[in-house]
């Protein structure tokens, strides 16, 4: 059974540090894993991850990479904030109808405290500002079982 591991976090809480970490450790297992990260998605269309222009067309992408990988038989990492709860059950809801049982939904919650986030700004080369962090986790929402999740793990 292959995963998607869908990272939740605010800016500067460890997720794409932390997909990076899990996405080798697991392929040093065996279990082949991609990251998809909106990010990276930004990065290759604007030249700049910090770009936050037309975000329906950075997660379309992200959709149609998550499942080619999944169609190729890879675990995905799915990185990016996802602090909303009804975008989450959505996501959780398109694998389900398109891959039923064959793939295991996971979430990664990586929990920080605002101050930690906005402390770790000073050691990234990409600096959100306070302000969008303090937002972020203003609009946070905790994931939760009926949103469709197989797992939810604690970081």
């Amino acid at each position: 059974m292959n995963q998607i591991i869908v990272m939740v976090g605010p800016a500067g809480s460890g997720k794409s540090t932390y997909a990076d970490i899990l996405a080798r450790t697991m392929n040093a297992r065996g279990l082949f894993t991609v990251v998809v990260g909106s990010d990276d998605i930004r990065a290759a269309l604007y030249g700049d991850a910090s770009d936050q222009r037309d975000p329906a067309r950075v997660f379309n992408l992200m959709w149609e990479h998550s499942c080619e990988g999944l169609n190729n038989g890879l675990n995905v990492i799915y990185d990016a904030t996802n602090l909303n709860s009804k975008r989450r059950a959505a996501l959780v809801k398109k694998i389900k109808e398109l891959y039923g049982k064959s793939v295991e939904c996971v979430c990664m919650y990586m929990v920080a405290s605002c101050d930690a986030c906005i402390e770790r700004q000073k050691y990234r080369a990409r600096k959100v500002p306070e302000k969008v962090i303090r937002s972020q986790f203003s609009h946070l929402n905790p994931p939760e079982y009926d949103e469709g999740w197989d797992q939810i793990r604690y970081i």
